[in-house]
């Protein structure tokens, strides 16, 4: 995912924080009121957060780090807050049906589109998944195809997969 922040806007107050999430680093984006953006980069990306923002907690930053912590001891935390405003309306009904499925279970795209009032949209549950900006935040990794299979994901299937064994849905 190509790093989607306005830089020239945001550059002097955006900082990082990178956490180690299983195969890898996951970097959160933030300024001091919220979190802006999160990701599992490629190293192409990596290297734009590391040039661009300062290696520091925020305000912003803070509940993100605080719920991921949580998150990874499996216990339930607040969810910091998130700004939807990017995306359609439709979108937004997307990622608030897939927020209500619970740590350890899963769903199809089939599935989630018809709970949002999607008919036929798991295709569109899908490209809805693929501009998720807050990936772990909005679970989109506990969206799966409807064979069984675990399909793709923002961060590489790697993480997918690890996130889905983290949680108990994936032996």
């Amino acid at each position: 995912m190509a790093l989607s922040i306005d830089m020239s806007a945001a550059r002097g107050s955006v900082c990082y924080q990178a956490v180690k999430l299983g195969p890898g680093n996951f970097y959160l984006l933030g300024d001091n009121t919220s979190l802006l953006y999160a990701t599992f980069p490629g190293e192409r990306e990596e290297r734009q957060i590391i040039l661009r923002f300062k290696d520091r907690t925020s305000a912003g930053l803070a509940p993100a780090l605080s719920f991921l912590e949580s998150y990874l001891k499996g216990r339930k935390a607040p969810m910091p807050d998130l700004n939807l405003g990017a995306y359609t309306e439709t979108e937004v009904r997307i990622y608030r049906e897939l927020m209500k499925v619970p740590f350890g279970k899963t769903i199809t795209y089939g599935s989630l589109a018809e709970l949002a009032g999607v008919r036929n949209g798991a295709r569109f549950a899908g490209n809805t998944m693929a501009k998720n900006c807050f990936p772990v935040f909005i679970p989109c990794h506990r969206v799966i195809k409807s064979g069984g299979d675990i399909g793709n994901y923002t961060g590489g299937v790697r993480f997918k997969e690890f996130l889905l064994k983290h949680e108990g849905a994936l032996k």
